[in-house]
């Protein structure tokens, strides 16, 4: 059931509402980091997610550990026009 759930999901990066240049709202993003384990607290798992401002909408997320590298990642995944402010 779950898989056929997910058929009626549209791309992330579709759904997106386009950010506006002259409203910084819409082109700032808020960044956050949460923390789980996987089975036991030695295999530790932080999400790291990127918020629209204005609508709340996930714009990015990537789970690894707490490093730069994973930061990294982050910003790699929000797109473009966020990443520009177009």
């Amino acid at each position: 059931m779950a898989q056929k759930n997910s058929l009626n999901y549209h791309h992330a990066c579709q759904t997106l509402t386009k950010p506006d240049p002259s409203d910084s709202n819409t082109i700032a993003l808020e960044l956050d980091e949460l923390w789980s384990f996987v089975i036991k607290k030695a295999n530790k798992r932080w999400i790291w997610i990127a918020l629209c401002r204005r609508t709340r909408q996930v714009v990015a997320y990537v789970i690894g550990d707490r490093s730069e590298t994973t930061c990294r990642k982050l910003r790699e995944y929000i797109p473009e026009s966020y990443r520009h402010g177009r």
